[in-house]
């Protein structure tokens, strides 16, 4: 069976005045270890492309219609 993970990281949020500074590196480094250690296939939100490699999106929203998605196919 294959072993699979989603992790989000959100950095910010359309109604808070102040965003949060660390969610979207402590994601990153979550699905970094997942990969490694624990053999899954990692699914991250938000997303970006960057440097060959699909990496959590510092500035990216996720909406929730695409987190509930996302949720599901697991």
């Amino acid at each position: 069976m294959k072993r699979q993970a989603l992790v989000v990281g959100i950095n910010r949020y359309p109604f808070l005045k102040q965003h949060l500074e660390y969610a979207a590196a402590d994601a990153e480094e979550i699905a970094r270890l997942l990969r490694q250690c624990g053999q899954f296939e990692v699914k991250v939100l938000p997303e970006t492309y960057q440097d060959g490699a699909i990496q959590v999106e510092e500035k990216g929203l996720v909406k929730g219609d695409t987190l509930r998605e996302e949720i599901s196919k697991l």
